[in-house]
């Protein structure tokens, strides 16, 4: 436990220990701020999505063919709740962080475009974990975790060495991810007997919609003024609500026609106390 507790620091904030001493407080603060913007919809929704579905896991770990279902069903809500926040965040980066922070953090706007990437990926490797906790192989998960940090670590200090710049370490933690998400859902497909066209099944929608609504928001940013003030940011952040607004809608009507599998009561449960915040649920 000890060890786990000391690899989850390293991974968390080896990072920050690097880029304060070679880029200075100041790139580490962009830094900072960039990654807690980036992963809004992982802190704030996946987070408390799976603590409140890790009960229902434990109800059907015994029936190795429900608790798959329930696993599909689950990561289908996930995929809808998450993926278009993502998206959004990394296309309207600008508008955000000049909103919210003002100009003088225009230089972390990068940083959360790419970031956003890897926020994303992480969704697909995060919803593994409770798996490997409910079927009694927790030492896979910390496996997973220890190369991801290795990998990760290793990859800024070349960078650092190499003398490049801030903008190379998001990029790094991206195709980090890449490489981990693949391990993870191979490890996750021996456990549970799920091959990728049943992945596919429950994400495809979400994808393909959240893909429309990415493209939408870039074409509507391309006949936008540029964020030179708050009103322009505010601006192009209500213009572009309706193509968020419609996607989120498109997404829960997917949602729903997933309703007819096995598990997907779980999934939708979870979600709704997730959004109506009682995301305090014991493990």
């Amino acid at each position: 436990m000890l060890v786990l507790r000391l690899v989850d620091y390293l991974k968390n904030r080896g990072p920050d220990f690097l880029i304060g001493r070679h880029f200075g407080a100041g790139a580490l603060g962009e830094f900072r701020v960039g990654l807690e913007i980036a992963t809004l919809p992982t802190s704030e929704l996946l987070f408390p999505l799976m603590r409140a579905v890790f009960p229902g896991y434990a109800a059907v770990a015994q029936d190795r063919q429900r608790l798959a279902q329930t696993f599909l069903a689950v990561q289908g809500t996930i995929v809808t709740l998450t993926l278009p926040a993502g998206i959004a965040i990394v296309l309207l980066a600008d508008p955000i962080v000049y909103l919210l922070l003002g100009p003088r953090w225009a230089g972390a706007i990068p940083l959360v475009q790419v970031l956003g990437i890897f926020g994303a990926l992480t969704v697909f490797q995060l919803t593994n974990v409770s798996i490997f906790h409910v079927l009694g192989v927790p030492q896979q998960a910390a496996w997973l975790k220890v190369a991801e940090t290795l990998l990760t670590l290793s990859t800024i200090f070349v960078i650092v060495w190499k003398g490049l710049g801030l903008t190379w370490i998001p990029w790094a933690m991206v195709v980090v991810q890449l490489l981990m998400v693949p391990v993870g859902m191979h490890l996750i497909a021996r456990l549970l007997n799920i091959g990728f066209a049943q992945r596919l099944r429950v994400t495809w929608r979400p994808l393909l919609t959240a893909t429309v609504m990415g493209a939408t928001i870039w074409l509507a940013l391309q006949w936008l003024p540029g964020t030179g003030n708050t009103w322009r940011a505010g601006l192009q952040l209500a213009l572009s609500a309706p193509a968020c607004a419609k996607a989120q809608t498109g997404l829960s009507n997917d949602a729903s026609r997933t309703s007819g599998h096995a598990g997907c009561d779980v999934g939708q449960t979870a979600a709704a106390r997730v959004l109506a915040n009682e995301t305090e649920v014991p493990l």
